[in-house]
This record gives structure tokens, sequence and C-alpha cells, in this order.
């Protein structure tokens, strides 16, 4: 992700935004929206266009009209949410049930009304940081809060720092997709093993 690259300490502001509409009032409102909000956006008419910018720039969110015309944007989402893990809101004056669960079901991380307003906008980051600690961390089996503190004891874990930590262990035996087990052991002064 671009943003906790190269811009932690100034978050949210910097966040890096492509912007894929082909009508250009649209794509001017999210321009305009984001300069309000000191975030980067590039805007582009056209899923080639997308294509282009997604292998030449980083960026940590795509907003994408979902009626682009000549393409199957939600083919499109699919494959940007496959190949590259960035969020991705679809936006439509489409709002029908059906639009909707087609863009979630390709992958979308929300659905965006049109007309488009500032506070949309403003939440954004919200999904970037989701995405971001989601692809950071372990997929750990939910379990309940209490059924890890039983296992620990009386011994507290920040299981952040832990999957952080496990991650950066591990990050040369990974294969995509296969679990990997793990054993904790706890200290008395908060450390881990």
């Amino acid at each position: 992700m671009a943003l906790f690259a190269n811009h932690p300490s100034s978050f949210p502001a910097g966040l890096q935004i492509l912007a894929v509409d082909h009508h250009v009032a649209a794509l001017c409102t999210i321009q305009d929206i984001c300069n309000n909000l000191s975030c980067q956006v590039i805007t582009c008419c056209s899923v080639s266009d997308a294509w282009n910018y997604l292998f030449a720039q980083n960026f940590d969110i795509i907003l994408i009209e979902a009626c682009m015309p000549s393409n199957d944007t939600f083919a499109f989402v699919g494959q940007m949410t496959s190949l590259f893990k960035f969020p991705v809101i679809v936006m439509s004056l489409d709002h029908t049930p059906s639009c909707v669960m087609q863009s979630i079901a390709k992958g979308s991380c929300a659905f965006w009304s049109k007309p488009l307003h500032e506070n949309q906008f403003k939440n954004m980051w919200q999904h970037v940081v989701r995405n971001t600690l989601s692809e950071s961390q372990l997929h750990v089996a939910r379990m309940p809060l209490a059924t890890y503190i039983v296992g620990l004891g009386q011994y507290r874990l920040n299981l952040m720092a832990f999957c952080k930590d496990l991650n950066a262990r591990t990050q040369k035996f990974k294969v995509a997709d296969t679990p990997m087990t793990a054993t904790i052991t706890a200290y008395k002064d908060n450390t881990f093993e």
C-alpha cells in the first residue's frame, strides 16, 4: 500500500486515489473533494487508462463507476482486487440491490450511490486501514477473545505486535493460501516468542 509506505505521519492526508469514470463531471467532483481533503487523486475515463496507471504508480484505493461503456466493470473490479489487493469502491447512479450485490460479490469494499458527497470521502480512509491490517495479519481462526486470554493465563500479549512480528519472521516461508500454525510463549514481562 502506498499510503503506509510513504506517508505514515501525515495519514490520512496524502491518500493516493485512482478514480475511473466516463463522466467528466463526476471526475471533476471527485477531484475537487479530494483536493479539499488533501488527498492525491488521478482521474481517468477508461478502464484501459486505469490499467496503465495501476502498473505505473502506487495507489491506496480505487473508485470506479459501475457502468463503464464497452467494459465489464465488475470483471475489472474482480481482477483488481485479486491482483493488486486494493480496496475498491464502486459508485453508480444505479443503486438497485442487484448492482450493489454484484459489486460486493466481485470484491468491492463499498458501494457509493451518486451523486457523491464529501462525507463519503471523509470516511474512505477506513477501507484502506482495514485492507492494510487484514493483509498484514495472519489468517487466525476466529475465536472469542476470552479464549486467547485464558490460553495465555495471567500474561498479556499485544496481539497486533505478535502478528506483525510473526509475519516478518515467517515471510520467507509463506506460500499463498497455506495455513500456518504458531506456538506462542508469553513471558511475565509481556514479551513473547
